[in-house]
């Protein structure tokens, strides 16, 4: 689920943000130094023209409720990623930061009962956001202090905007008002905005290296800058047409839709973050470039559900190949549609009616295809002889590699003549790989055209001499 680039590493979710180091920490100075990292950027918020409508009682209905939709898709983030976390550290924060996303969820269902995308370009950037705060927190748990003070940083002001807000748009806190006015999921209000410092003083105590504190001060700059390109869509309102929505996810997608939904926009997110999580390889080969075309692709894929069943499953079948032809077997769209599928089965486990049919189909298509030629248990067995038979410090990067050139026979074999050539273009380079694994490589391509009666040719360019 990507497109080749440049880069040969992974990435913490959306671009990252440029910001500043800090060194030379002393003790109880987690506030000061959180505070000293969002300071230009908190700036830069509160002179946008978003703030000046908020605080000014001016802001429209519609830009109220993308708001709240924004934040939701942050909190909610922030919330689940505190609750998985291990690091014992992190209990302080978990103890104190009050679930306040239950209670978003109870404004917008007053406001905004459909819950459609009122400021669609706002909803794709908190949905980014949302997915960095996610992966930051899976590859460094402490980024969590950094986000956590931002976010419950942001609730010290609410109290002096909500009165303004309610006779605007004739809101109270029973309904549509009750996360500016403080409420949170334990049903009374937030302990006085005097929490806040009460709240700053347990993160002082939160331990963290010098180190750890700097990326912490990275993720809570990352945070604040991230918010004002939230905030900066939905005041002005900024109504992009869907057809070019996908160049929110990704700069290089083109003009393409992408799902009318935040609830499926962030099953096809976390789907894609699944499948980068299964396959190493996506982040090894393809970098930043190939995240970025991972989330406009997973997002297109949704929208497949709404063609006739035909089209639907066609789409999916180019794409598949497209895809194959780049380094990208079949077999990973059919895994992808798989946790694709569970994601937005997850949105409402309890739906009478499954609407995606057409990728259900897709994913059966795939899966029959490849397991004619392939079936898992030959799969499987090339995934283990080829990881038996090379240096495990090659295999780190790509642990699944002989399941990936198995897959790509089946496909050479279903006609898809690039398929093989493509992978071992990279999987091959010999400036990447040691002659052993090269060797295996081969080897591997041997056995499984074996499997599937196949003639050998060779797939692995040699150099001179």
């Amino acid at each position: 689920m990507s497109v080749e680039g440049k880069s040969a590493g992974g990435d913490a979710g959306a671009e990252s943000v440029p910001s500043p180091p800090f060194r030379g920490v002393g003790p109880a100075a987690v506030r000061r130094v959180l505070k000293e990292a969002i300071q230009k950027e908190h700036d830069r918020v509160e002179a946008l023209p978003f703030m000046a409508a908020l605080e000014g009682g001016r802001l429209s209905r519609e830009s109220y409720v993308g708001f709240l939709r924004a934040l939701l898709a942050v909190r909610t983030s922030l919330e689940s990623s505190l609750a998985r976390s291990a690091d014992g550290r992190l209990e302080l924060l978990r103890q104190r930061v009050p679930r306040r996303a239950v209670v978003i969820q109870e404004d917008l269902e007053h406001l905004d009962p459909k819950g459609g995308l009122i400021a669609p370009v706002a909803a794709v950037r908190a949905q980014l956001l949302a997915q960095r705060i996610r992966l930051q927190a899976t590859a460094d748990p402490v980024s969590l202090v950094g986000v956590t003070y931002v976010m419950e940083g942001s609730m010290a002001g609410a109290a002096l905007v909500a009165p303004q807000v309610a006779d605007s748009l004739e809101v109270s806190p029973e309904g549509g008002l009750a996360y500016l006015s403080g409420h949170t999921d334990g049903g009374g209000i937030d302990a006085d905005r005097g929490g806040w410092a009460e709240f700053g003083a347990e993160l002082d105590r939160v331990e963290l290296t010098p180190g750890e504190l700097d990326r912490a001060a990275r993720a809570a700059h990352g945070v604040m800058a991230d918010m004002s390109r939230v905030f900066s869509a939905l005041h002005p309102l900024i109504r992009t047409p869907f057809k070019d929505l996908a160049r929110e996810l990704n700069p290089s997608a083109g003009s393409h839709v992408i799902s009318s939904t935040e609830a499926e926009l962030a099953a096809a997110l976390r789907a894609g973050e699944r499948s980068w999580a299964e396959f190493p390889y996506y982040a090894t080969r393809y970098g930043d470039r190939g995240r970025a075309f991972t989330r406009s692709d997973s997002a297109w894929l949704v929208t497949l559900a709404y063609l006739d069943r035909a089209s639907g499953v066609e789409n999916v079948m180019w794409l598949s190949n497209l895809l194959a032809a780049r380094g990208m077997p079949r077999w990973l769209m059919e895994r992808h549609l798989e946790v694709l599928l569970e994601e937005l089965g997850s949105m409402d486990p309890e739906a009478a009616e499954d609407p995606y049919g057409n990728l259900h189909e897709a994913l059966s298509t795939l899966r029959e295809l490849r397991e004619h030629r392939l079936p898992d248990e030959h799969l499987f067995r090339m995934k283990r002889e080829f990881a038996a038979a090379v240096p495990a410090t090659e295999l780190e990067g790509v642990p699944g590699a002989g399941a990936l050139l198995a897959a790509a026979v089946a496909d050479e074999v279903a006609g898809l003549t690039m398929a093989v050539p493509s992978l071992v273009r990279w999987l091959a380079d010999e400036t990447l790989f040691s002659r052993d694994w090269i060797a295996q490589v081969e080897r591997t391509l041997e056995r499984s055209r074996s499997l599937m009666a196949v003639s050998p040719i060779s797939d692995i360019p040699r150099s001179e001499g």
